[in-house]
Order: C-alpha cells, then structure tokens, then sequence
C-alpha cells in the first residue's frame, strides 16, 4: 500500500513536470511570433522614413537645380539689357539729337531704333538699328502653320526672336529660323501648343527663360550636335533630332 503510493505520487510529479514544460514551450512560441511581429514593424517604419528621406533628398536637388538655372538665366538676362543700354549709348554718342518722328516707312524714329508700326512684312512685326541695320522680330502676325522666319527684312539683317513674339500663337505648327540669327527671346514660343519642329542653325548663341514652356510635349528642335541650341534642348529635357 505504501508502495503504490509513492508510484502514486512520482505520477504526479512527473504530470506536473510535463505541464510546466508544456506551459514554457507554448510561452517561448508566443513570445518569438511577438518578436517577430515587432522586427516586421520596424522594419516597415524603417522603409517608410527612407523613402521620406529619399524623396526629400531628390526634392532638394531639384529646388537645387532650379536655383541655378534661374541664378544663371536671370544673370544672362541682366547681362543682355546691359548690353543694349551700352550699345545704344554708345549709338546714340554718334548722332546728332533729333525728336522723334514718324518716318516715310512707317517706323517710329527715336535715335538709332526705330519700331516698325506697318511693316513692309506683312507677317512680321519688327524692331530695327538703323546704324547696325539689324532687326529683331516682335512679333509673328500671319496665319501661316508654317511659318520660316526670313533673313532679312525691308535691308535689315534679322539677329533675333524677341520676348513673348511668338507666345500662345496656337496655330504655328513649324518654325525655320535663319542662318545669322544670335538670340531667342524669354518666352518666345511659351504657350505654342501646335508647335512640332523648330530648326534653330548654329548662329544661335542665346536662349531665354521658358523660350518653350507650355509646348507640346512632340516639339522636336532642330539643330547640330554641340549647338548651343542642342545643349539647351538637353538640359530641358526636350526632343532634340541633329
């Protein structure tokens, strides 16, 4: 009798034994899946804070970017103006003082630049130095779709595009511009949403602030490899064919 219950009791011992056992192993798995489930969370903030500071680091590059581009248009424009008050300056030194006055052609005379109020172009509006004889469009008032800027007009030497000549004009499908030109003006084609080639020849030295902003996403410049127009097509991103 004694005996059975010692057998009795080591019984116990040993259920007791399989129960804690039993207890500690079902405790040891809960605990790994908690740990699990808080390295997923982690990890998933780790992603998501590196992707914030990925995009807060492109972010600064851009406004980096944007800060040159309008440091350097902006000092390039300034330079540009100065350049024509000099150079008109200095025009203006070596002629006599006249008051303005309408002239046989049309233009308005003020010293050396004259703005050509009915043009011999029909298509053009322009501003001309009569000491340089030299001309800059204005301004495009045809309806042509193709439209091929001319060399010269009424004698002057067409040098440039000036700001906002061609801008919104919706109808302009390809521009040609001449050999000799030197300058495109700030906004020149902004808003010309038909606009699909502009050739552009190696004479061009100077583009202006958004010369090409809100074209279609088509427009294609033409122009040679290592132009400068070609190295501004690049670094806008816009199509360019040599």
């Amino acid at each position: 009798m004694k005996y059975i219950s010692y057998i009795s009791l080591l019984i116990c011992l040993l259920i007791m034994l399989v129960s804690c056992s039993n207890a500690n192993t079902q405790k040891t798995v809960s605990d790994s899946k908690e740990d699990i489930a808080s390295v997923a969370v982690y990890l998933e903030r780790i992603n998501y804070y590196r992707n914030i500071i990925e995009e807060y680091e492109d972010e600064i590059i851009d406004l980096k970017k944007e800060i040159y581009v309008s440091k350097y248009e902006y000092e390039s424009r300034i330079e540009h103006l100065e350049n024509i008050i000099n150079n008109s300056e200095s025009e203006k030194e070596t002629l006599s003082p006249t008051r303005p006055n309408e002239s046989t052609s049309g233009a308005v005379e003020t010293d050396s630049v004259q703005v050509s109020t009915t043009p011999k172009s029909d298509d053009f509006k322009f501003i001309y130095t009569e000491a340089s004889k030299t001309a800059i469009i204005s301004a495009y008032t045809g309806s042509a779709t193709v439209v091929t800027v001319p060399e010269s007009i009424d004698g002057y030497r067409v040098v440039g595009i000036a700001d906002k000549a061609f801008d919104k004009n919706t109808a302009v499908t390809e521009i040609s511009l001449p050999k000799g030109i030197e300058s495109i003006g700030w906004f020149a084609f902004r808003g010309c949403s038909s606009l699909q080639t502009v050739s552009i020849p190696d004479s061009v030295t100077a583009i202006g602030y958004g010369a090409f902003d809100a074209c279609t996403s088509k427009l294609k410049m033409l122009c040679s490899t290592d132009s400068y127009a070609h190295r501004y097509a690049v670094s806008y991103g816009l199509n360019v064919k040599s």
